[in-house]
């Protein structure tokens, strides 16, 4: 029996192929292959690595257990149960303890009990765009904590995904790496589906199939409905005196629906681009130590100003951005 233990990166598509798994339990498993039930959170296996942090923003809001060897006795009977040939795990949890080297690979070493062989399977995308999704994703969710500094958001996340991939990689572990970029259409197909194909054929067209027929649904689990300008106007309303009391009183939302108010900023929409927001990012990173070390979170409209000029907008269109966060600010301050 195998064990093959998908461990992010997060924002690399994992809930596509964490749905997609769980949604073909029955199909996997009569073919050999296990999507196991034990440690699931929604469709992944978040509540088993979940047992070494204490507190975390999305696992808190269920009840579950701090003891490893509660999943892993459960996993271990559960898959005594099936005997599979394959046993699929899936969470980025387990990247995020990672910090606790000997913690996360003290659990892997716990789901190994029952199984042969141990594989790593390590999903990775260009880590700026990976960067910048993670720091929209925690504007957009408002997760407290951040808001103060969300300039600083996209440079620790940047680090966070390098020391990820590192750690990995010096593991011991037999690790697979897979890119987001090279999917050509198909992600699950593209993660999995060699792997999958080896123990049964049947099942890798199944799931290639059921991700054709997502797609022509046009479902998208993760995916973003707001255009770059709400972010660039949230990150904009960040790193000020007034951010706190601003972000406590607005949604996403709200931000977003400011941004489509008028004609001219809905044609301001179409004009700013992702690359525009990850150049603002950037910007401050070269320009802004401080505000990344967070010795100081505060930034000057001058110095945002002259970020997005650095990028390539132009000034009339910065007066209408500036105009947005200002009426943002007298709304919600």
């Amino acid at each position: 029996m195998d064990l093959l233990i998908h461990v992010g990166l997060h924002k690399t598509g994992t809930t596509a192929l964490q749905g997609a798994l769980s949604a073909n339990y029955s199909c996997l498993l009569k073919n050999n292959i296990l999507y196991p039930r034990t440690g699931l959170y929604f469709s992944q296996h978040a509540l088993i690595p979940g047992t070494l942090l204490p507190v975390h923003p999305y696992l808190d809001s269920v009840s579950r257990s701090r003891d490893p060897d509660h999943y892993l006795d459960l996993l271990e009977q559960e898959v005594t149960q099936h005997q599979p040939s394959l046993t699929v795990i899936s969470s980025e949890v387990f990247t995020e303890i990672s910090r606790n080297e000997s913690g996360c690979l003290g659990i892997i070493e716990g789901m190994s009990r029952p199984f042969d062989n141990v594989s790593i399977l390590l999903t990775l995308r260009n880590a700026e765009l990976q960067a910048l999704s993670s720091a929209c994703h925690i504007l957009r969710d408002n997760i407290s904590g951040h808001l103060k500094n969300p300039i600083a958001i996209y440079s620790n996340m940047l680090r966070c995904f390098r020391t990820w991939h590192d750690f990995w990689r010096r593991s011991g572990l037999l690790v697979t790496e897979k890119r987001l970029e090279d999917s050509g259409g198909n992600l699950v197909d593209h993660y999995i589906g060699d792997i999958v194909g080896t123990y049964s054929q049947a099942a890798r067209d199944e799931l290639s199939q059921f991700t054709l027929n997502q797609g022509a649904k046009g479902s998208g689990a993760n995916a973003d409905p707001y255009a770059p300008l709400s972010y660039l106007v949230g990150f904009i309303l960040g790193n000020s005196t007034l951010s706190p009391a601003i972000f406590s009183n607005v949604t996403f939302r709200d931000i977003a629906s400011e941004c489509g108010r008028t004609r001219i900023a809905a044609a301001l929409t179409k004009r700013v681009t992702t690359a525009h927001l990850l150049g603002y990012l950037h910007f401050f990173s070269q320009e802004e130590p401080a505000v990344l070390l967070n010795a100081s979170p505060y930034l000057s409209l001058e110095s945002k100003i002259r970020a997005m000029t650095a990028v390539g907008l132009d000034s009339g269109s910065i007066t209408h951005i500036i105009e947005i966060a200002n009426r943002l600010v007298k709304i919600y301050s």
